[in-house]
């Protein structure tokens, strides 16, 4: 039954577009020439209960501490038990946009139509359970999507799509058939070493020069952070559950530079806000 309904809401999408989905589902067009609003969307991927509590918690407090804006990330199945981490991603209030980083971290480009749609509403009514209010923007966990997890995120109400360069869509954001906002990350804080197993860092400047590129481009950048990219690691490359202060001091700069330069801290949501607005 369940691949039966996901079936037909997918041929009604497919065939009739955005205009006969239900009112909550819809959202404002956004005009691919709509204007520069000279802000950098950061998003934090991987938020979840009890899992290295102190990098999380230490990142998630520069943002509270500096009052500025962030979209979290939440992998929804492991997301809700833990008070420190429910409480502390609260404590951001309006600061934090709500994101879905999966029901699971899998890739959604590997999974079925229906249990894209299964997971991604279950995940939908979890956040609106534990944090009182639905999430915007999915996160595809390892940048995997389809067009099947597009259907999926429309019929559970998201609005925005952020993965990586690598979504052909177009560098706007520009609604694609379905309506749905691309907005694909820009550049990385941490990433894979060229071992395969090391944790590694991009400079200041590095992560600069790729917002500039952006904002040039399209008016907005985003910048992807996880919490491991600022824990401690001991001299075998284990992660622990400790936060590293030069890592959260560099990043902190960088969000200084960023100010210093005139550009804004935003969300998703308010970046297409201010662009439709002006």
């Amino acid at each position: 039954m369940m691949m039966a309904v996901v079936a037909a809401a997918a041929m009604l999408l497919l065939a009739t577009g955005p205009a006969m989905l239900p009112s909550h589902a819809q959202h404002s067009p956004v005009n691919a020439n709509a204007a520069n609003c000279n802000c950098v969307i950061i998003r934090v991927d991987d938020i979840q209960d009890y899992w290295k509590q102190k990098p999380q918690i230490a990142l998630l407090d520069i943002f509270i501490n500096d009052s500025a804006s962030l979209s979290v990330g939440m992998v929804m199945n492991h997301f809700g038990s833990d008070p420190v981490i429910v409480n502390k991603v609260k404590e951001g209030g309006s600061l934090f946009e709500y994101g879905i980083h999966g029901w699971d971290h899998v890739d959604y480009a590997t999974l079925s139509a229906p249990q894209q749609q299964e997971t991604i509403s279950k995940a939908q009514a979890k956040m609106e359970s534990v944090m009182g209010r639905s999430a915007k923007v999915f996160l595809p966990p390892y940048n995997g999507f389809d067009t099947n997890t597009l259907i999926a995120i429309k019929l559970s109400g998201l609005e925005i799509i952020s993965a990586s360069k690598a979504d052909a869509n177009p560098y706007a954001p520009a609604n694609d058939t379905l309506g749905i906002m691309h907005m694909p990350q820009s550049t990385t804080y941490g990433f894979t070493g060229s071992d395969g197993r090391s944790h590694q860092w991009r400079t200041i400047e590095e992560m600069k020069s790729a917002v500039d590129a952006d904002i040039d481009a399209r008016g907005w950048a985003v910048v992807t952070i996880h919490p491991q990219d600022f824990a401690t690691y001991d001299e075998n490359g284990k992660m622990l559950d400790l936060a590293d202060r030069e890592r959260l001091d560099t990043f902190k700069a960088f969000m200084q530079q960023l100010r210093e330069e005139g550009k804004t801290l935003a969300t998703f949501e308010r970046a297409v806000q201010t662009m439709n607005r002006e």
